[in-house]
């Protein structure tokens, strides 16, 4: 089946679960060099390109499953996903944008970068023009039961949130299933590699990956905290500036930002790492938006919290992003 997103997707995105997945290394491509456990998951099934790649695996939801990346086009440079069950089944083909064989719905490989291509699934494309046109590489995971075992209940929680595709989409998590009042929060948003064997020091961030419809321009993506006492609020999913979304239908109040702007497919403008205090009363800052007043600026720790990313609508070019990106969220109460 030709699709944009996998299509077991929403059983796992969104949802908080009180523990992490300790990442379990791929390894290098064809000899499992690196890998957790010594195997090999990587191979390259058509072609003798051989051209380097890695990965991880960051959550059980898709052991039973396994995917191949068929690279094409000049140079190599665009792929698209083939996801299948254990026993050789065809589950879904992902496209980046839009459907079928076309350049402009395939991923785009622009750079060397870390990437997630469906979730808890992470692999790093080391080479941005040296793929063969049919090339294919096999990606296989871990058991559910390895990845279980490697649960870490780190008194939070977590979840995998859809990164927006381009300008003007919202995604709004479940409602974090405890009372934050007086509790600090240290937010994880996205991955760092740093010192992991086969990646390269410079592509140490989780990055998102461009769809070849659209491939110029920037991301601008906040990422921040809602608020409300009605757990049944409505929301808007449109992005209309910088800071905010439509209030004309959301009825959440935006709390404290933990990503101001930032172009997630730049590796230099990603964090993954910050912190929210208990109490951040601060009414002279503009940058914590115009429309709910102080509903923003102060913490509120009261009623029910979300969790939103946001492709906000600003000045130049938007690029289109793959669909299928989710990117982890942690979180550790204090």
């Amino acid at each position: 089946m030709a699709v944009l997103l996998a299509s077991n997707s929403s059983e796992a995105t969104n949802k908080w679960v009180p523990y992490y997945w300790k990442r379990f290394h791929l390894g290098a491509l064809a000899n499992g060099t690196g890998s957790t456990d010594g195997n090999t998951y990587i191979t390259q099934t058509t072609g003798t390109s051989a051209v380097a790649m890695t990965g991880f695996c960051i959550s059980s939801h898709n052991c039973g499953y396994y995917y191949t990346l068929t690279f094409g086009s000049t140079g190599g440079d665009l792929f698209y996903v083939k996801k299948y069950t254990l026993d050789d089944t065809l589950v879904d083909t992902i496209y980046a944008s839009e459907t079928g064989e076309a350049d402009d719905g395939k991923w785009w490989n622009k750079t060397t970068r870390v990437i997630t291509i469906d979730v808890g699934v992470i692999v790093y494309i080391k080479d941005s023009s040296n793929y063969a046109n049919n090339d294919v590489y096999k990606i296989t995971l871990p058991s559910t039961d390895v990845m279980d075992r490697r649960r870490i209940w780190h008194g939070g929680y977590s979840t995998f949130i859809r990164m927006p595709y381009t300008e003007g989409i919202v995604y709004h998590s479940d409602i974090i299933p405890c009372n934050l009042k007086g509790r600090g929060m240290n937010i994880n948003i996205g991955a760092y590699f740093t010192g992991e064997s086969q990646i390269h020091a410079s592509m140490k961030a989780l990055t998102t990956n461009t769809s070849g419809e659209d491939t110029t321009g920037n991301s601008a993506v906040t990422c921040g905290l809602e608020w409300n006492l009605n757990p049944d609020g409505t929301h808007s999913n449109v992005a209309i500036e910088k800071y905010q979304v439509d209030f004309a239908v959301e009825d959440w109040a935006l709390g404290t930002i933990f990503h101001d702007d930032i172009d997630p497919g730049v590796i230099l403008d990603v964090s993954t790492n910050t912190h929210a205090s208990s109490s951040d009363m601060t009414g002279a800052l503009s940058t914590t938006g115009t429309a709910s007043g102080l509903n923003v600026t102060v913490s509120g720790r009261a009623g029910h919290a979300k969790m939103y990313f946001s492709y906000v609508a600003g000045d130049g070019s938007p690029t289109i992003l793959a669909y299928n990106q989710f990117w982890p969220v942690i979180i550790t109460l204090t």
